[in-house]
C-alpha cells in the first residue's frame, strides 16, 4: 500500500531503524539508492517529443501511456510513495513537458483507461491542482471498469484509507485481490499487510508471510524488508 499518510510507510521506517540485520539494511539501501537514481531518460519515446511547443493528439497519447508505464514500474518496485511522486515530477522536468498543459489536455481527452487513471493520479496527489480525493476515486472507478490494474489497486487504497469514499476494509481487500490476480506486486504486499494486522480478514501471519515472500521474489523492496 502506498500513501503519504501510509501506515506501511511508517512501519517501513520504524522497522528500518530497529532491525539488527545490518546486512539486509545495507542491501536494501543500495537497492533504494539505485532505483531513486535511475535514469528517467532511459524511458522513450518521449525523448523525441520534448521541446515541442504544440503536441498532436497522438503525441499526447504517447506521453500519457509513457507516464503510466513509468508510474507502474516505480510502484511495482515498492518504492516509498514520496519518491515515486517526486520522480513523476522530475519526469516532466527532464522532458521539458508542461504538466499543467498535460493535465488540461487530460480533462478534455478521457479517451483511454490510462488517461483516466493519470487524471485521477493528478487529483489524488495534488499535482498541478489541489488534492481532490472524491474526483480521484470516481476516475479510478471509471478506469477500473475498463480493467485497469493500477486503478483497481488505487481503489483499494481509497477504501483502505477512506479517501474519496467511506472507509471499507472488505472492499479494500476485494480490490487488492483484483490486483493480486494480475500478479501486481503492491497488491501482494497490501494483502500480506492486511493478514499481518488482521484488517478486513482474520489475522494470519503464515498467509502474511506467504504474500510478502511472493512480492519479495517479484522484487518489491518493502516486501524484502518485511
Amino acid at each position: 500500500m502506498q500513501d503519504t499518510e501510509y501506515t506501511n510507510e511508517q512501519e517501513f521506517n520504524d522497522t528500518s531503524l530497529s532491525t539488527n540485520n545490518s546486512e539486509l539494511q545495507g542491501d536494501l539501501s543500495q537497492l533504494i539508492h539505485y532505483f531513486d537514481k535511475m535514469n528517467i531518460k532511459e524511458i522513450d519515446p518521449i525523448a523525441r517529443l520534448n521541446k515541442q511547443e504544440n503536441f498532436a493528439i497522438e503525441d499526447f497519447n504517447i506521453i500519457v501511456d509513457e507516464i503510466h508505464d513509468f508510474i507502474f514500474k516505480l510502484i511495482n518496485k515498492g518504492l516509498e510513495i514520496n519518491s515515486v511522486k517526486q520522480q513523476v515530477i522530475e519526469y516532466f522536468n527532464n522532458y521539458d513537458l508542461n504538466s499543467h498543459e498535460v493535465y488540461n489536455w487530460l480533462l478534455d481527452n478521457k479517451n483511454s483507461s490510462n488517461s483516466i487513471f493519470i487524471l485521477g493520479y493528478f487529483d489524488y496527489y495534488g499535482i498541478e491542482i489541489n488534492k481532490n480525493d472524491e474526483n480521484a476515486f470516481n476516475l479510478f472507478i471509471n478506469a477500473s471498469e475498463k480493467n485497469h490494474i493500477l486503478a483497481q489497486y488505487f481503489i483499494g487504497e481509497c477504501y483502505f484509507y477512506g479517501k474519496g469514499t467511506m472507509k471499507n476494509d472488505k472492499l479494500a481487500i476485494e480490490y487488492y485481490e483484483k490486483a493480486v490476480d494480475k500478479n501486481f506486486t503492491p497488491g501482494q504486499v497490501s494483502i500480506g499487510y492486511c493478514y499481518e494486522k488482521g484488517i478486513g480478514v482474520e489475522k494470519d501471519l503464515k498467509k502474511a508471510f506467504y504474500w510478502y515472500e511472493i512480492a519479495a521474489n517479484n522484487g518489491s523492496l518493502m516486501a524484502i524488508l518485511y
